[in-house]
């Protein structure tokens, strides 16, 4: 990868090392022969490295492009459809704009059958956790979206007590305290738990999938929303009777699905040019320290490149 020094010193260096030499002695030259190679190595690396940075600085560039792409199209398809010649109608609400014509919008409350907040106030503290149990779940599970992290648990006598916080498969969790509005679907392979005080819970109904619901909850209209209800509560956060009131739009069930399905295979697409953009990025540091470490240690002539 790096072409190795030349044995014996380049030329000009060595003349500027004798007639230092000359004047000023063999110290003297000793001390400006490796101000000199400094300098080169110090001119190389600097030309080298800004070259690297760019090329990061555009993968970087590139991967913030991909994910303002990847919500505008989850956002698009989840509160328009993905028939682009189909009627529209006013949605009712301002800042949700046009639906589908044959979409409901519906306020989040009539969607779902069930709706708990976590445990208030000193009923659940981390002085309760043990090593193994009940698994407790919270934002370090909700914001990846990731119910394989994190180590929280509760004793089965504690799960006892907070049973009516017990989470199960398809329920949507929703971040309601300092991360707001990250929305996480529980999967069938999660551990049995309850959720913490920074969460909510909902079970929908027939007429929404689980999905579908996560997907318009943390699209960009929505969180928006969300947002500005989180900044202008007394509270800090969102409550239960703000998300209660959260206008959804809702296509008939076949018509999620399809949705659903669609964006698995967009958002898919986007999600792996993001990591070859991030693998991109790994290799080209890779590189940059690599080529620091050789240039620093005289591995490679810098003085012809310089």
């Amino acid at each position: 990868m790096f072409a190795p020094a030349a044995a014996g010193g380049a030329p000009a260096i060595s003349a500027i090392a004798g007639c230092l030499q000359r004047v000023g002695g063999r110290q003297s030259c000793s001390s400006i022969h490796c101000t000199v190679i400094y300098c080169l190595v110090n001119r190389f690396l600097d030309h080298e490295t800004t070259k690297l940075d760019a090329l990061i600085t555009e993968q970087r560039t590139l991967i913030d492009l991909l994910k303002e792409k990847r919500q505008a199209v989850i956002s698009h398809a989840v509160t328009k459809g993905l028939d682009p010649r189909v009627p529209m109608k006013d949605s009712g609400v301002e800042w949700l704009g046009e639906v589908p014509e044959h979409w409901r919008v519906v306020p989040l409350k009539h969607l779902v059958v069930e709706s708990v907040a976590g445990p208030y106030g000193a009923s659940l503290t981390k002085s309760m956790y043990t090593t193994s149990g009940y698994r407790v779940y919270g934002q370090q599970q909700v914001i990846p979206d990731d119910f394989t992290v994190g180590d929280y648990y509760i004793s089965e006598e504690k799960y006892e007590e907070m049973r009516r916080y017990t989470v199960f498969e398809g329920d949507v969790l929703v971040s309601v305290m300092g991360t707001i509005g990250k929305v996480a679907v529980v999967p069938p392979n999660a551990e049995p738990g309850i959720i913490n005080p920074r969460l909510v819970r909902y079970r929908c109904g027939s007429q929404i999938r689980p999905r579908f619901l996560q997907r318009i909850l943390m699209c960009e209209t929505h969180q928006e929303h969300l947002n500005f209800e989180a900044k202008g509560s007394t509270m800090d956060g969102l409550n239960m009777t703000t998300l209660a009131t959260v206008p959804i739009p809702v296509p008939p069930v076949e018509e999620q699905d399809q949705i659903l399905a669609g964006l698995f295979e967009r958002v898919g697409w986007l999600d792996s040019l993001v990591k070859e953009a991030e693998s991109a990025i790994a290799l080209l540091q890779e590189r940059r320290s690599a080529l620091i470490s050789a240039a620093v240690t005289g591995k490679i002539d810098v003085r012809q490149a310089a």
